[in-house]
């Protein structure tokens, strides 16, 4: 994790980096089975975690590259 950012309670937003490449993670609070599974997930990552993400791609409001997981 190169930085985390968050948007509300229900938004988080990760930058990862890896073989010279950047992506965003999108991570939305609806795809957790409740708000505080959520929290408690993300709370226990923070910058230079080394994680690992299942989900789909697509792009930001802003038309970011981003991965929306939902594991």
């Amino acid at each position: 994790v190169y930085t985390k950012r968050t948007s509300g309670s229900k938004l988080i937003f990760y930058d990862i980096q890896g073989m010279g490449q950047k992506l965003q993670v999108m991570a939305q609070a609806n795809y957790a089975e409740s708000q505080d599974e959520f929290t408690s997930t993300h709370d226990q990552i923070y910058n230079g975690d080394l994680i690992g993400v299942v989900g789909f791609p697509g792009r930001s409001k802003k038309g970011e590259l981003s991965i929306f997981p939902y594991e």
